[in-house]
């Protein structure tokens, strides 16, 4: 699937997955995740971090920030030549005509969820490792999951008093005095 990404303030392209610095980003699932996964990269390209990602099929009726998503490759064809300046009315203009529009990618600044693991007795790590920003809590148990390896003992538990900010654990161990790890939202 090829993406092709229009700023929402500017309206100018920013991205084209053809081309996210030098590479091909090679995309598959379904069109909120491609979009959502290209937004990503195109930001992270970009040095920008610590963004939370959202996608809808409806375009906003504001200047937030945001990416309009159109599909350059809908019909088995591809509809434009690669995007090599974003700021071409003519090339615009065949984008939003000729390409499919897939949806929109919302961003908000901060946010979201991360992760981190917490000693023994209770207290961060000395070397805490910490992980995120997520833009779901889902997101943020699969990467525990992911981090485990599949270890099926452990218990999740509701947010603690002992953990500022946490909204949900996984355990080591149902007994008192084991690690863990922390799910807590981001300021």
């Amino acid at each position: 699937m090829r993406l092709i990404l229009i700023d929402n303030g500017s309206g100018y392209i920013w991205g084209d997955t053809a081309d996210i610095g030098g590479k091909i980003l090679p995309l598959s699932g379904t069109d909120e995740e491609c979009a959502l996964a290209a937004a990503r990269a195109l930001d992270e390209n970009l040095n920008e971090y610590e963004r939370v990602y959202s996608f809808r099929r409806s375009a906003p009726r504001d200047t937030g920030m945001g990416y309009h998503v159109y599909r350059a490759d809908a019909g088995g064809s591809e509809q434009v030549r690669v995007i090599d300046d974003g700021q071409d009315q003519e090339l615009i203009e065949a984008v939003e005509r000729d390409c499919e529009f897939v949806g929109y990618v919302e961003i908000r600044r901060g946010g979201g969820y991360e992760v981190e693991h917490y000693g023994a007795d209770g207290s961060p790590d000395t070397n805490p490792e910490t992980a995120g920003p997520f833009n779901t809590i889902e997101e943020a148990r699969d990467w525990i999951k992911r981090r485990l390896g599949g270890r099926g003992f452990g218990t999740w538990s509701p947010p603690s008093e002992n953990f500022p900010g946490e909204v949900e654990g996984w355990h080591e161990s149902a007994e008192e005095g084991c690690g863990g790890w922390m799910i807590r939202e981001r300021a």
